[in-house]
């Protein structure tokens, strides 16, 4: 091994790390039987290409909509941004498309059951057009499936298929639930094709299930799990393709129609791309992000590296063991912590000037009632204050900043999480699962997952001798668990101290407006002029002290402080476990137990923050 003590610039490449890529992930369900499968698979390729040329062309606009409003006034105003830096693009004020360094590549997957019919058309067409991987969800063993293939030639095409599977030897290594029915089986299998993917393509006849784990029923149900359900008519596969929001029982009458067909809620084939993944365009913008910026990422990384080499030092860790995780993992660390602070420093001067312009307009337009009423020239002041306002408060929803502050910053802890974990040679499983603590808020959008696992993914496995054990727990401690023990009681301290300037700031403020208002009940002051100022305190010092609140409600100091009191508490009793730890299993369960704590003061950060969304002083 390497003993040289040399720092790791020195051997580190400080390169901004390549795009992340995306997996779109197509799920399928539909019917055995069909009267034109040529038709239905002719379709089904015009789809995917659709689906594929949409998705490409808004990952190069620069300026798409990379999340659909909520509501019709959203929509509306995402739009019409769009529109207007589209113009802006034309007159060459802003770039018009992605550099080509920064596409973000589009992978595909398909996930089947293979079973006759839809199944295998979609996953043909799939791998075909779109050089997509296969993912085989079987309700049985193989063996035990190949029994309700009843034609040689509907043997062949399934053993041909499940051969380009990318899991089929786990497949054929792993139990299977024992289910009452083969049709229970088939349930769960469609249930869990509809989970596991982002876009369900159904070719459906539009009528009510057969049996159990029939199509509608599918369809049904990854309605509500709120996948994307394209519906190709299994009658006429030439007809436009329209996406299904819900259906209803077809099993009872009064959920019929008047033709007997059941009621299906449906929304006519997308135009933007972002109906078709958000997830995707997100990580796009993630990866060519314009508020990224080469300087203030080498000051990141080359800080954090300064720091992960002082630990190394001390710890006495060769550089060769860690450099590979260090070569994989910390550029992208740098690059989301980068763009976290940009947008926390944005996110947070749009509050501080929304609420400031907002009491500057109250502060006009007394001064102009007061001293200069015959001067209705004043009152622009105001109206411009108030429209800065305005326009500010609404500019920062749409460029969505406190949502990019909290996503960027959950995805750098998790990729710190990420290095010193590895350190334990551990492998995590290959797509996270997200615990529900607060099963009415999820937390974070799904695409920080896709690119933490997609970073993980690509993170090496690290191997220590054995004996090895005191020199990574001391480099743990010294770089991960203590060095955030300071930091939290740091930032304890300074949240604090920033509390109680805040306080005394209000405190001042209103003691001043109610000493004004006290002079001007008892009528101490005579002169006009200074009368009509003290007028002037007592209405507008309410005002500023109320923005002063709500700035400081967006900053959170005091809750951040006993938070950060707390985490300082909890990483000490971590470290000292971490000490005591005398064999690699105990370090490993407590690596796992300081990921625990770490992930969850992360999702609750993330959670409590996300509430905290700035809004119109009115």
């Amino acid at each position: 091994m390497n003993t040289n003590p040399d720092p790791f610039n020195h051997i580190l490449a400080l390169t901004i790390p390549e795009p992340v890529p995306y997996t779109m992930r197509i799920g399928v369900t539909g019917h055995r039987n069909l009267d034109n499968p040529e038709a239905v698979s002719a379709a089904v390729d015009k789809l995917l290409l659709g689906i594929k040329e949409s998705l490409e062309k808004g990952m190069l606009d620069l300026h798409q909509p990379q999340i659909i409003g909520k509501n019709r006034w959203q929509t509306t105003e995402n739009q019409f941004a769009w529109n207007i830096k589209k113009m802006l693009a034309l007159t060459g004020i802003l770039p018009k498309m992605t550099e080509s360094g920064r596409h973000t590549p589009l992978y595909w997957k398909v996930i089947s059951s293979l079973a006759k019919g839809t199944d295998r058309i979609v996953a043909s067409s799939a791998i075909n057009k779109l050089n997509a991987s296969l993912e085989v969800i079987l309700p049985f063993t193989a063996d035990d499936y190949r029994k309700d293939f009843k034609t040689k030639a509907d043997l062949e095409e399934f053993n041909e298929l499940f051969k380009k599977a990318e899991n089929n030897l786990i497949l054929q290594n792993i139990s299977f639930q024992k289910y009452n029915s083969r049709e229970e089986g088939y349930e769960h299998a469609g249930s869990e094709v509809a989970d596991s993917c982002e876009i369900l393509i159904a070719v459906w006849d539009g009528k009510p299930a057969r049996g159990r784990g029939g199509t509608a029923e599918i369809i049904k149900y990854a309605c509500s799990v709120n996948r994307l359900v394209i519906w190709v008519n299994a009658f006429d596969p030439g007809k436009i393709p329209v996406l299904i929001t819900d259906i209803q029982n077809g099993t009872e009458d009064q959920y019929k129609d008047r033709s007997g067909h059941i009621v299906v809620s449906s929304i006519p084939f997308p135009k933007l791309p972002a109906i078709w993944s958000s997830r995707y365009l997100q990580v796009a913008e993630y990866n060519r992000d314009r508020a990224f910026r080469k300087n203030g990422f080498d000051e990141i990384f080359n800080r954090n590296l300064d720091k992960i080499e002082k630990a190394r030092l001390e710890s006495g860790l060769e550089i060769d063991y860690i450099y590979p995780l260090l070569n994989a993992i910390l550029p992208h660390y740098a690059r989301a912590d980068y763009l976290a602070i940009s947008y926390q420093n944005l996110h947070i001067r749009s509050a501080t000037w929304l609420y400031r312009l907002a009491s500057i307009a109250v502060a006009v337009a007394v001064f102009q009632t007061l001293y200069f009423p015959s001067q209705t020239a004043w009152v622009i002041l105001e109206i411009l204050a108030l429209l800065g306002a305005v326009v500010w408060f609404r500019f920062s929803i749409v460029q969505r900043w406190h949502e990019k502050w909290l996503n960027y910053r959950h995805l750098a802890e998790r990729i710190r999480i990420l290095l010193y974990h590895s350190l334990a040679g551990q492998q995590p499983l290959a797509q996270t699962v997200q615990s529900q603590q607060l099963p009415f808020y999820p937390g974070t959008g799904g695409w920080v997952l896709n690119v933490f696992d997609r970073i993980r993914q690509d993170t090496p496995t690290v191997s220590f001798p054995r004996e090895k054990i005191v020199e990574v727990k001391k480099f743990i401690l010294s770089g991960w668990i203590t060095d955030q023990a300071i930091y939290h009681g740091t930032n304890a301290t300074s949240k604090n101290n920033m509390t109680r300037k805040e306080q005394l700031v209000i405190g001042a403020m209103l003691v001043i407006t109610l000493t004004a208002a006290t002079l001007h009940l008892f009528k101490v002051v005579h002169n006009p002029l200074l009368e009509d100022f003290i007028i002037a305190l007592v209405i507008i010092l309410p005002a500023f002290a109320a923005a002063q609140h709500a700035i400081g409600v967006i900053h959170d100091y005091e809750r951040i402080a006993t938070r950060s009191a707390r985490m300082r508490e909890i990483l000490l009793s971590l470290q000292s476990n971490i000490k005591l730890a005398d064999s690699w299993e105990e370090l490993c369960s407590e690596l796992q137990r300081a990921e625990d704590v770490m992930s969850a003061e992360n999702h609750e950060w993330c959670v409590s923050l996300s509430f905290r969304r700035i809004s119109l002083p009115v």
